[in-house]
C-alpha cells in the first residue's frame, strides 16, 4: 500500500476522491468511476460510509475545489446584477444570492418587500436600499 500526504490513503483511494467531485464535469457514475479504477463498486461505497480518513479527505478537497470557483461565481453574480438585460426577478435573485453567501441577508422577506421596477438602479443603490431593511 502506498501511502499519500493525507495519511493512508493509496493512489487509487486518491484517484476516486478526484474523480468522485468531479462527476458534475465527468458525467461518470459511480459504478463507472469504480470500473476506470478496477475496484469493485462496494469498495467505493465501502470507503465513502465507512472509511473516516476517505470521508475526511473527500470533503475536505471538494470544499477546496468550490473555494476555487467562488471568484466566477461572484462575477457571475455581479454581471446578472448590472446587466442592463436582466429582468428584475433574476437580479433580485442574483442579489438575494449574493447578499446570503455574504451573511448579509437571513430572510428571503426582506428582498422581496422592495420593488426594483426602476432598472436604472445601479448595484450599489439596490444594496443601499436593501440595507435600509
Amino acid at each position: 500500500m502506498q501511502i499519500s500526504k493525507h495519511g493512508k490513503l493509496t493512489e487509487v483511494q486518491l484517484q476516486a476522491i478526484e474523480m468522485l467531485i468531479t462527476q458534475d464535469e465527468s458525467g461518470l457514475t459511480k459504478e463507472e468511476i469504480a470500473e476506470q479504477l478496477e475496484i469493485h463498486p462496494s469498495t467505493l461505497w465501502r470507503w465513502e460510509k465507512r472509511n473516516k480518513l476517505f470521508r475526511d479527505t473527500l470533503i475536505e478537497t471538494a470544499e477546496e475545489a468550490q473555494r476555487n470557483v467562488l471568484p466566477s461565481v461572484y462575477a457571475r453574480l455581479r454581471g446578472i446584477i448590472t446587466s442592463p438585460h436582466t429582468a428584475d426577478r433574476d437580479r433580485l435573485k442574483a442579489i438575494e444570492l449574493f447578499l446570503k453567501n455574504q451573511g448579509r441577508l437571513t430572510a428571503i422577506k426582506e428582498v422581496r418587500q422592495i420593488n426594483y421596477n426602476d432598472t436604472e438602479l445601479t448595484f450599489e443603490e439596490m444594496l443601499d436600499r436593501l440595507n435600509r431593511f
